[in-house]
């Protein structure tokens, strides 16, 4: 016969175990949603008067050849949705629209290359209405208490948000925040 200690050793170790495999399924999910959305674009009707696609839908596409990304962005930023991509803050602009257009992602998946931007970078996002390309005019880390990161604004910037520090186990107490300023608009537009 087992002694107490032994059976609480061990009911331990299956909570454990089972708490991490969840975790992992949300890991491990991300990069077969992300393959089955690859090219998914929302048509350009989904656009009018500047409404974006339903939460947890895929909304553009984020590429930045200097870090090897490129991946779907969902609209919404529910903790369950941002396990499988970054995800569009509802209610900021449009790709390509004059204000702040903000997405944020885990800085564990998507983002976990983020901090190796410096100005001058190119950044790509596609959407419905074409690709804006923003060129990166600051990468810093801030405190969660400066939100004015994610005021509008009245210029056409893309705001890139994700805990910091990128290499830390637990809760992370800062942000690291890359603005990048729109330099051209390409594609096709709302007919």
């Amino acid at each position: 016969m087992r002694s107490p200690s032994a059976l609480v050793g061990a009911v331990l170790v299956l909570a454990g175990a089972a708490v991490l495999a969840v975790a992992l399924t949300g890991y491990l999910h991300s990069p077969a949603w992300q393959a089955s959305h690859a090219e998914e674009v929302l048509p350009a009707a989904t656009r009018l008067h500047g409404a974006g696609p339903p939460t947890g839908f895929p909304f553009a596409r984020l590429r930045i050849q200097k870090i090897g990304l490129s991946v779907t962005v969902i609209e919404g930023t529910e903790p369950r949705d941002l396990l499988r991509a970054p995800g569009h803050l509802v209610g900021s602009a449009l790709p390509g629209q004059p204000e702040n257009c903000i997405i944020a992602g885990h800085r564990d998946l998507h983002f976990r290359h983020l901090g190796s931007l410096r100005p001058g970078d190119r950044v790509d996002l596609e959407g419905a209405n074409g690709t804006a390309v923003y060129q990166v005019e600051s990468a810093q880390v801030i405190d969660p208490s400066k939100t004015s990161v994610l005021d509008p604004g009245d210029q056409p910037v893309l705001t890139l948000v994700t805990c910091y520090p990128f290499h830390y186990i637990g809760p992370a107490p800062r942000r690291f925040v890359v603005v990048a300023r729109l330099v051209a608009m390409s594609g096709r537009g709302p007919h």
